[in-house]
């Protein structure tokens, strides 16, 4: 089912876990983008003691009935190291290709799709700023230019929903900037900015393509809640999204010690001098480990955190996806690209304590950081990071082969399994049956109880099965390989579990998360792909 991302389950009793039912119907698509960082005109959006987001005076825009090209005037006063950003509404059958800059997400709800491009001013400045439509289409556009961005990590959180309400996000730094943006498709709508904020712009091309901007300061780090939008008249479809700008650290002008030797000045000018020449490198955030947000030491408590040696099962796992293109805080954030959706779903965190962010570079290399505990006891899994495929319904009998690629790491710290999970017969529906296949399973139990044993591709699996629930629990952990789905498809058929004529909804892979113990774990997933014909 295109475009229906699953809310899942709910929580159930040690380990195990009841059947996902609710459907959660969104496409998000959020990145990370390139290091950002300079000044520029305009009033600073808050005071802050770390430093200062200046926004430049205003925005530029373009509005159009029909266009392939929508194409704004770069924003006056540009320099070197100014971030610009832009937000663009549309029909979502037009794809969106920025190409002055870099995607950082692309919402689409029904009919509509709400697209922000992200660029680093270089040493000279462009004219203007586009991004190409196909097929052409209703479009509005604002972009507007910031400076005093963190050059090192730019956006430090970020996230979009199918509503009117930009997400909510958890910042990591005092002062940050919140970019809101919204989108619609009502005919000849205006939008307020939500409370708190400030409207950037809200325009219109004259008909139904409607895009707005605000802004607002945050204060201390944490979690900021999500922010409603109100678009007047009313009667289409709104989206919306939350980036959250980190600011650049400041480096302190090292305050000329006032020389306590007062009118003696002339004697000895060697006093100490030159230490404070050292102070201004306070901007250790080289953070040269730019792998996970996670700071491997902290997950080894064990005083020698630097010698590679402890165990290769620190709680951050290696991982190639050192310059994540899509980061996500938001509970139920995600982002589709070739064919492929990559979903944060944090669906079962209400009453827990919970964080949990995804990276990715592409659907085939991502990785998770999270923390949550088990101290209620229950056993509930808490998420299901993922990566996955929808389908239309297409008859399992249609296919002459399915089989899918992977490659995971994962911490071996707390409760959690890696696996697959596949929905036959619709999407977390009443008449659906739902296939785990788990690989990699640690201190966790399946539901229902074991029905039988089975091979395939040369590998054991036992059966765990109660109701529309069957999982396939490896004997033997195996954290790469090709699984043939088909083949296991056809095995429940031949058992009665499965209806000849069953369709296929959507195969997901990920980790099913229960418990890190409290402190930061990182997931991987380092390859997948499903191959069918």
């Amino acid at each position: 089912m295109t475009g229906a991302h699953r809310a899942d389950r709910a929580p159930s009793i040690p380990h195990a876990r009841r059947l996902r039912r609710a459907l959660v119907v969104l496409v998000v698509l959020v990145a990370a983008v390139a290091t950002l960082g300079g000044r520029g005109g305009g009033a600073p959006l808050q005071a802050s003691t770390t430093s200062t987001i200046t926004r430049h005076a205003g925005p530029t825009t373009f509005q159009s009935g029909s266009a392939s090209i929508a194409s704004t005037a770069a924003p006056s006063d540009l320099r070197a190291g100014d971030v610009v950003l832009s937000y663009l509404e549309t029909i979502s059958a037009s794809g969106v290709l920025c190409q002055t800059s870099t995607k950082v997400f692309d919402q689409v709800r029904g009919a509509i799709r709400l697209a922000g491009c992200l660029s680093r001013v270089g040493s000279t400045p462009p004219a203007s700023f586009s991004a190409s439509l196909t097929p052409a289409g209703p479009v509005a556009m604002v972009t507007l230019a910031f400076s005093g961005v963190d050059a090192q990590t730019p956006v430090d959180a970020q996230a979009s929903s199918a509503s009117g309400t930009s997400p909510s996000v958890r910042t990591s730094m005092a002062s940050e900037v919140l970019v809101l943006g919204e989108g619609s498709n009502a005919t000849a709508a205006t939008a307020t900015a939500p409370t708190g904020s400030t409207l950037v712009r809200s325009l219109n091309n004259g008909a139904s393509a409607q895009v707005a901007v605000a802004v607002m300061g945050t204060g201390s780090p944490g979690m900021v809640s999500g922010r409603r939008w109100t678009v007047s008249p009313t009667g289409g479809k709104t989206t919306a999204a939350t980036i959250a700008l980190r600011p650049a650290a400041r480096t302190a002008m090292p305050t000329p010690t006032p020389t306590t030797t007062a009118a003696t000045a002339t004697p000895t000018p060697t006093p100490t001098t030159t230490t404070h020449t050292a102070v201004p490198t306070p901007t250790p955030t080289a953070t040269p480990t730019p792998a996970p947000p996670t700071a491997t030491a902290t997950s080894t408590p064990a005083p020698t955190t630097r010698t590679a040696t402890p165990t290769p099962t620190p709680t951050s796992a290696p991982n190639s996806c050192t310059n994540p293109v899509f980061v996500t805080s938001d509970p139920n954030g995600g982002w589709s690209t070739n064919g492929y959706y990559v979903h944060n779903n944090m669906w079962n965190v209400s009453g827990y304590n919970v964080r949990e962010t995804l990276s990715a570079c592409a659907y085939n290399n991502w990785y998770v950081t999270a923390t949550m505990d088990n101290s209620r006891g229950d056993g509930a899994v808490k998420t299901y990071p993922n990566v996955h495929k929808d389908y239309n319904e297409p008859a399992i009998s249609s296919f002459s082969s399915i089989t899918s690629t992977f490659s995971e790491t994962s911490p071996h710290v707390g409760i959690y399994q890696a696996a697959y999970d596949i929905w036959l017969n619709g999407v977390a529906s009443n008449g659906s049956t739902e296939v785990m296949i788990w690989n990699d399973n640690y201190h966790q139990v399946p539901a229902g109880s074991v029905q039988a044993t089975a091979t395939f591709g040369g590998r054991s699996y036992t059966v765990w099965r109660t109701g529309t629930y069957i999982a396939f629990v490896a004997d033997a952990t195996f954290t790469s390989g090709t699984v043939d789905l088909l083949a296991i498809f056809k095995w429940m058929m031949s058992k009665g579990w499965l209806a000849s004529n069953s369709t296929i909804g959507q195969i997901d892979y990920g980790f099913e998360l229960v418990s890190t113990n409290g402190a930061p774990a990182t997931f991987t997933v380092n390859n997948f792909s499903i191959t069918s014909s």
